[in-house]
């Protein structure tokens, strides 16, 4: 409940503003000093004090000194009632905007419109600060499930790694003599492997527990060397990687990290294009940022965001809603890419492709422009 605190004499006039101010439901107090506010125990409620000054004595400044002091700890809002002619005297005093000053004579009329100018902010302010601690509360509550979650996962995700490996060891040693069905175990036992790892990058990423080692790249001889490279992953499919690169597109970044966010992205657009299918690959590079974006000619997404996409099953209304595909078919490598995007301040996207067949995914992330000494040494660094 807000405080209201009247340092004044009673006039006709202040009596009329106090049968008002008791309708507003507020705590009263109209001591005939300023002794009783200032040793009032602060007890968190916002705090309205209406002094005049000329009841102050001549001491007027160190009262009004001493009154700041008092309401400021409950964040209070001092109003001074004063002729006007002592205004400026005040002003030069004391900080402005840290009272509002009241010039009399003033009919209660006049002093009601201050008072409720300030009430409703003292009322607003107190509200959005209980409303911030229940968000504070909220917040903290939902940290510590997460990181109670967190942890029981991150014991499970070592204890099945664990039993994996062990049945990875044995199904090496032992594989033949179960023949196909042996060779079928191990080729599952790696699956679930692979898969756990994944959640393990993710976690790491979103947690921020991954190193980010900048240094000078040449994006575009990067790129080219590791689209080489992978070409050999579309070869069985008959299917070619073309790249669109920006010339020369020098910055500071990590290049491990990015070819992190992008191979998931390739892998799941060798995956899903057609055999003989053409994949795109290009880098424009702007002002400030670059991006990466995969063209592939597969059966595309219906999704309207990124966000939509990277819905797990068993989320309300997800995309994956009432199906029943294996976990590696939701996208953990798309998550990878989300998520190592994030890490390096930069987002993953959803293109549209309204005309042409297939998805677009484009990767964004910023450009740190490089000191001249570097820049001068063009492409002969990567």
């Amino acid at each position: 409940m807000v405080q209201f605190w009247m340092i004044d004499e009673l006039s006709p006039d202040h009596q009329s503003l106090i049968d008002r101010l008791a309708e507003e439901q507020l705590e009263i107090h109209h001591p005939k000093a300023v002794a009783p506010l200032l040793s009032r125990e602060p007890n968190g409620e916002p705090t309205l004090v209406l002094v005049n000054v000329a009841f102050l004595g001549a001491d007027w400044a160190g009262s009004i000194r001493a009154i700041q002091e008092a309401i400021a700890r409950d964040g209070g809002v001092l109003l001074i009632l004063g002729h006007v002619r002592r205004r400026r005297e005040i002003e030069a005093r004391f900080q402005p905007g840290s009272f509002d000053f009241v010039a009399a004579p003033l009919q209660a009329e006049d002093v009601w419109r201050h008072v409720e100018t300030h009430l409703s902010l003292l009322r607003l302010r107190r509200e959005l600060c209980l409303q911030n601690d229940r968000l504070k509360q909220e917040n903290t509550r939902l940290f510590e499930a997460q990181q109670r979650n967190a942890q029981a996962l991150k014991l499970t995700a070592q204890d099945i790694r664990t039993r994996l490996t062990v049945v990875l060891g044995k199904l090496s040693l032992e594989g033949d003599l179960y023949g196909e069905q042996g060779r079928d175990l191990r080729r599952y036992a790696e699956t679930m492997l692979r898969t756990l790892q994944k959640l393990e990058k993710i976690e790491a990423a979103l947690e921020g527990r991954i190193a980010v080692e900048n240094r000078p790249v040449n994006l575009s001889e990067m790129l080219a060397a590791h689209a080489e490279e992978f070409q050999t992953h579309l070869d069985a499919k008959q299917q070619r990687l073309r790249c669109e690169l920006d010339p020369d597109c020098l910055t500071l970044a990590d290049p491990i990290k990015v070819w992190d966010v992008l191979e998931p992205i390739l892998e799941n657009a060798a995956k899903f294009s057609p055999v003989g299918s053409e994949v795109l690959l290009r880098l424009k590079c702007g002002e400030g940022y670059f991006r990466i974006t995969v063209d592939d000619a597969g059966p595309g997404v219906e999704h309207e965001s990124i966000e939509a996409l990277l819905r797990f099953p068993g989320d309300a209304d997800g995309p994956w809603k009432g199906k029943a595909e294996p976990i590696n078919d939701i996208g953990l490598g798309l998550h990878i890419s989300w998520a190592y995007a994030r890490l390096l301040g930069g987002r993953l996207e959803l293109e549209k492709k309204p005309k042409t067949p297939g998805s677009c995914f484009s990767v964004t992330l910023p450009r740190e422009c490089l000191p001249d000494h570097l820049a001068a040494t063009g492409s002969s660094f990567s």
